[in-house]
């Protein structure tokens, strides 16, 4: 089964208007700095796959040629890479002059693409055994960072329901160096990681974007925050949910008259122990199941058709607790339009 490529670009040089979105900054800490301006040729693109479609994983083709056009660095950390042509294209990368440093999970470094890369040279870390690095962004030039929830593995690109982002903005990137550089040179991982992202609230071409990083930012507080604001819609996208606290969350919301749907994955929802999709059932959410014999992947709420939260972190007590996750809060209609899309795709297969 192959994927089709959904590919909707978000050319956001023009100004958005982000009043009535609840827009406030994070805590800031001494080396935290609020950029106020925008980001110069900032633009978002976002890419969907399509399990349902059998026409190749052209998800991939914007990635690799960011990856080929590489010229100066590339950072990526993924929990899970398995996929020939994008380690063909780092190591090509790494030939030409690009330096090339990854970081995975220390249990799929034992898999048969991860060792390509370290018999070509390249230089690759993982976490320590009792910790799980679920992260999935890859830095380019220090100044474009993808991100999203999908592994680089074929079942990901073909199999599943996912998505890539691609962002064009130093400061987010240096966000996500950072972070990056915690894993790589410091083996800081999990717990151990500090809270000391530069710009963790940032303005690029007039969309708020807001960085987070799990466990060390508090990412299930953040969301509650944003869900209590919800006045209107929420929907969500949901491979994992296990979280109590986002569960009630969502629920009284409903009760309060505010319109909560959403997907989760239909094996999640049977294997999952402690999961909220009954809960959530009763509580007259109304939740759908995905149809495909792969995951619905997605890790994604939308706000008011106004705000998107995406990135790696499953609604889980191990994403907010244990793993490293990363996840971006973005106030941005259209992006919140490109992702009632897809849900209603999912939702009416």
């Amino acid at each position: 089964m192959s994927a089709k490529f959904f590919s909707k670009s978000l050319l956001i040089g023009f100004a958005l208007t982000l009043a009535g979105c609840g827009v406030n900054s994070f805590p800031q800490n001494p080396n935290q700095t609020m950029a106020d301006e925008p980001s110069a040729n900032g633009s978002m693109h976002v890419y969907f796959t399509s399990p349902q479609e059998n026409s190749g994983c052209e998800i991939l083709d914007p990635l690799i040629s960011s990856i080929q056009a590489a010229e100066d660095s590339i950072q990526l950390a993924m929990y899970n890479l398995n996929l020939e042509v994008l380690a063909d294209a780092l190591i090509a990368a790494q030939a030409r002059g690009v330096d090339v440093f990854v970081v995975m999970d220390n249990e799929k470094t034992k898999n048969q693409v991860p060792q390509f890369l370290l018999d070509a040279g390249i230089s690759l870390v993982s976490d320590p055994a009792d910790s799980t690095m679920h992260n999935k962004f890859m830095v380019i030039d220090s100044k474009q960072v993808w991100t999203g929830s999908m592994n680089f593995t074929a079942s990901g690109c073909e199999e599943d329901y996912n998505h890539l982002i691609q962002i064009e903005s130093p400061e987010l990137a240096k966000n996500y160096q950072m972070e990056f550089d915690e894993m790589f040179e410091d083996r800081a991982f999990s717990t151990d990681s500090p809270k000391n992202t530069p710009y963790p609230v940032l303005n690029i071409s007039g969309v708020q974007v807001h960085t987070l990083f799990s466990p060390e930012d508090g990412v299930q507080d953040a969301l509650l925050n944003e869900i209590s604001k919800a006045d209107e819609s929420i929907v969500f996208l949901a491979y994992s949910f296990t979280s109590d606290k986002l569960a009630k969350a969502l629920e009284e919301r409903a009760k309060a008259g505010v319109e909560v749907i959403g997907v989760m994955d239909a094996e999640q929802i049977r294997s999952n122990t402690g999961g909220e999709y009954e809960n959530m059932l009763e509580a007259g959410i109304s939740i759908a199941q995905d149809d495909i014999p792969g995951q619905m992947h997605h890790k994604v709420i939308i706000l008011d058709e106004n705000i998107v939260v995406t990135g790696s972190y499953n609604f889980s007590g191990n994403a907010e607790k244990r793993n490293d996750e990363n996840v971006l809060i973005l106030y941005s209609p259209d992006l919140a339009r490109e992702f009632l899309q897809e849900y209603s795709r999912i939702k009416t297969r």
